[in-house]
């Protein structure tokens, strides 16, 4: 019997072996066709060791410069960035690591990727002032970029934005660095890209070919490298941003919230981020969850809208009465 049950868990164990070298090879073979395969529609600058990919379209400011959440690149915002290029210059890019930025050597902390985020749009020329976009942990990241260079914003939306005091009442971070860890590990292997329903929210937001390429780039080893190295420093992160809170002042500031969850604590987050400025406006999106960019993106479009002429105008403008 001894000698049946040791050749069970020798071929088990061989099997296991097997099946993690095949998906390995897969799991390489496919990220290396998707880079590829996939050309990056913007242009590449470096930021100081490593290239960003950034992508504008539009004229006009002030600039609006989107960022994504965890995990995210630029091509989550096909669906509000088109329309918002009709009125402004419209910019989204990809943090290191993701889609069609090179991988940085550096902790993938709030600080780290705000420094990265003001040398790029530097480097590229793009002139301040900005109006700020940012998503989920994207929200907490126009925060310190505000706080960190107040001169350069002219205005800010956030979109069911993160908030830096969410650890203490939603987030188990033992919990996300016990994912972190198992993402970090399993990455090469392949196993990570059947475990993450991507790209999230609706559909019908963005064509089919957007949606396939958001999915085969955040599927990539690096891009899991990374959604894994920003969960690693996700206390880092908002310990960063809970240290040094914007203060807009009298600049506008839109808060979009989802409305599926209302959740108090949530709704309560949401209301105290309208206090960072002393021109704001709040909305809770009725018919949207998390990714209000995907579920109702004439929200957003609206929000952005509202900002970028109040910023203009220098003065309060009814979102409603907005052309």
């Amino acid at each position: 019997m001894a000698k049946v049950i040791g050749r069970i868990f020798l071929w088990g164990g061989s099997a296991l072996v097997v099946v993690l070298l095949c998906g390995t090879l897969l799991q390489w073979s496919l990220s290396s066709a998707t880079a590829q395969r996939l050309a990056a529609p913007g242009m590449k600058v470096d930021v100081g060791g490593h290239r960003l990919h950034l992508r504008c379209e539009g004229s006009g400011t002030p600039t609006v410069v989107f960022e994504a959440g965890l995990p995210g690149s630029s091509l989550t915002w096909t669906s509000v960035s088109g329309e918002v290029a009709d009125f402004a210059t419209a910019c989204s890019y990809d943090r290191a690591g993701y889609a069609w930025s090179e991988p940085s050597p550096a902790t993938r902390s709030a600080g780290r990727i705000v420094r990265e985020l003001h040398l790029l749009l530097r480097n590229s020329g793009i002139a301040p002032p900005f109006v700020l976009v940012g998503h989920s942990f994207g929200g907490l990241l126009i925060q310190l970029y505000a706080s960190r260079h107040p001169d350069e914003v002219a205005g800010m939306v956030l979109v069911d934005s993160a908030h830096p005091r969410l650890a203490h009442q939603s987030i188990d971070l033992d919990r996300i660095a016990s994912i972190r860890r198992t993402v970090a590990i399993l990455a090469p292997t392949g196993i990570p890209r059947f475990l993450f329903p991507l790209p999230a929210g609706d559909p019908a937001s963005r064509e089919e070919a957007v949606r396939t390429a958001e999915r085969a780039l955040m599927k990539t080893t690096k891009s899991l490298r990374t959604a894994a190295a920003e969960m690693a420093a996700l206390r880092t992160s908002l310990q960063e941003v809970a240290e040094s809170p914007p203060s807009l002042g009298n600049k506008p500031l839109y808060v979009l919230s989802e409305g599926r969850r209302r959740a108090p604590f949530w709704l309560e987050l949401q209301e105290d981020l309208t206090g960072l400025s002393t021109v704001s406006e709040w909305r809770i999106a009725d018919s949207a969850g998390h990714f209000i960019h995907h579920d109702q993106p004439e929200l957003v479009v609206e929000a952005v809208r509202t900002v970028v002429r109040q910023s203009r105008l220098g003065e309060p403008v009814d979102p409603r009465t907005s052309p």
